[in-house]
């Protein structure tokens, strides 16, 4: 599993080995969204926040992915 902050947005961005990504409010701890990416397992991973859109990058088998989460 992999957190990243986003303090501007006020946002954290969580991903899981099954592939799950949640957005979470972070003053409240509330998960405001999730989504299912197509990456399950990945060997190295990260989420950005980057222009109001999600994206998730993600390497398997020395591949690199990149998905537009939302």
């Amino acid at each position: 599993m992999s957190v990243t902050l986003h303090t501007k947005g006020g946002i954290a961005i969580s991903s899981d080995s099954d592939g799950v990504v949640r957005t979470w409010d972070i003053s409240t701890g509330v998960c405001n969204a999730s989504f299912q990416s197509l990456a399950e397992g990945p060997e190295q991973g990260d989420v950005k926040l980057i222009n109001r859109r999600l994206i998730f990058v993600s390497c398997v088998n020395n591949e690199i992915h990149i998905w537009d989460v939302e």
